[in-house]
């Protein structure tokens, strides 16, 4: 009791009640995001770990992060399929725009591979008879990452591809972990492990280019003609 003769919670009241509060913030459903990027209401929890799945829906990679969640073998096909695409074209420009041999030589190897992965792709179709065909055509957002390419500045098309391509490989990456730990087609399973690895060397090499100022090379090639 206080000087005013008001009755003071002891310490292990308060202690309990941090405890019972503290309890009732971890049962409480968290909001998740579908692939629109619209907040959702999470799946109460049952004691096992909640997958979300993504949907089938517009771009495979529109987000750029899944997570540990569940994507989808339609989903997982389309959104691989698009980003062979986009490497293919993208780096086809790289070679006809850039001035640093560096770039034009990771642009050759970025045609050749995902042209072998897209080839391996429609192969897995094939085995895991899966209610899929491969892309034909670019969806609207990898068609504005190649008009954005296209109108780049000679002095600024070198910086704007390792940016794209850095950011196309995370993307893939995500896409192929998510789908390799969880996807539910065996045949596509494989795929995704057998590619992984390839992606995550694309991503350290567009690195290592970008630490290493090619951009800036091509900047200045730009600059002196």
């Amino acid at each position: 009791m206080n000087q005013r003769g008001i009755a003071l919670p002891t310490r292990s009241l308060l202690a309990a009640s941090a405890i019972l509060l503290a309890l009732g913030g971890c049962n409480k459903p968290a909001a998740t995001a579908d692939a629109a990027g619209n907040a959702t209401a999470a799946a109460p929890d049952t004691g096992t770990p909640a997958h979300s799945t993504v949907s089938a829906t517009g771009s495979a990679a529109s987000n750029g992060a899944y997570g540990p969640g569940l994507v989808t073998t339609p989903v997982f096909a389309q959104g691989m399929g698009v980003s062979d695409m986009y490497e293919i074209a993208s780096s086809k420009l790289a070679l006809q725009q850039s001035k640093v041999p560096a770039i034009r030589d990771y642009a050759r190897m970025m045609i050749a591979e995902h042209t072998v992965t897209t080839d391996k792709l429609k192969l897995a179709i094939d085995k895991g008879h899966a209610d899929v065909t491969p892309p034909t055509a670019l969806d609207e957002r990898h068609a504005t990452m190649m008009a954005q390419l296209q109108k780049a500045a000679p002095d600024k098309f070198d910086a704007e591809y390792l940016d794209q391509q850095t950011q196309s490989h995370r993307e893939a990456l995500g896409l192929l972990e998510s789908y390799s730990t969880h996807g539910d087609n065996p045949s596509f399973r494989v795929f995704a492990a057998e590619t992984k690895p390839k992606v995550q060397k694309h991503l350290d090499m567009v690195a290592k280019l970008d630490h290493g100022g090619a951009d800036d090379k091509g900047a200045e090639a730009a600059g002196s003609e």
